[in-house]
């Protein structure tokens, strides 16, 4: 193996590792993630199965056909030391040990019945809302540092309603009452979870969120965080994890994923 600790891939590194691979590796992803449609049809969820497998390919750096207990144990401890949340390193491990049963006959014997694959239970560390892990002035310290309008506009929002940030990726004007009472503002959406109705009251976000709404150029979806490249689509999620993991590291001393 010849990475010492899991590597930080930058944007798009991932698929062009996967364009790489030999032919006959990249056939034994494409058949798993088919095998995987077969239950489940969300196309992000089966581009992470073929991320996950991916990584796992280029980090034990051997056919799948060779991979044995002592390169899993070794991939796992780059894993649960990585710079990943732990909801990401259960998705990880999740695909990774579906894979093995699926490819190996002999998966039990041959990995020690995967009893290395745990996942890790519990709340989610780093997900960000009014009742969890930010204090007062951690949430002030970090929209004072922040210098431009539409993050501390995405940060107050995803702080003051607690919606998933898929849910303020994809927030459009049209979900977004303003001034229903002085400076609260109403904010509705589809939950993308359960596709029911859901609002919540903004308070600090609603003066960000105008103001960022006069500075905005270009939005032809009405997105209130378009994409920068792409503004028919909403922001990425990459963009907003790597955004936010720095600078809340760089403010508070840790990082916050949402």
């Amino acid at each position: 193996m010849k990475y010492t600790q899991y590597p930080r891939f930058a944007r798009g590194e991932v698929a062009a590792l996967y364009a790489a691979l030999p032919a006959g590796e990249r056939a034994v992803i494409d058949a798993f993630v088919k095998y995987v449609s077969i239950s489940s049809s969300n196309r992000t969820r089966l581009e992470n199965n073929r991320r996950s497998l991916t990584h796992l390919r280029v980090i034990v750096n051997k056919d799948f056909t060779h991979i044995e207990l002592e390169d899993l144990r070794s991939y796992l401890t780059l894993l649960n030391y990585s710079h990943l949340t732990n909801a990401s390193r259960n998705e990880i491990k999740a695909t990774i040990k579906r894979f093995l049963r699926w490819k190996f006959k002999d998966w039990s014997s041959r990995f020690d019945e995967l009893r290395d694959l745990k996942l890790v239970t519990g709340r989610n560390e780093s997900k960000i809302n009014a009742s969890t892990i930010l204090k007062e002035e951690e949430v002030e310290r970090i929209v004072r540092t922040e210098t431009r309008l539409h993050w501390k506009a995405f940060f107050l929002a995803l702080y003051e309603t607690g919606f998933r940030p898929k849910e303020i990726r994809t927030l459009r004007w049209s979900n977004i009452t303003f001034n229903v009472r002085r400076n609260v503002s109403r904010i509705h959406i589809l939950a993308t979870k359960t596709s029911r109705a859901r609002s919540a009251f903004v308070n600090g976000a609603t003066h960000f969120l105008q103001e960022h709404r006069k500075m905005q150029v270009d939005s032809p979806n009405d997105y209130v965080f378009p994409a920068p490249r792409d503004p028919s689509k909403p922001v990425g999620k990459d963009i907003v994890s790597k955004w936010l993991r720095g600078l809340t590291l760089r403010e508070i001393g840790r990082p916050v994923t949402p």
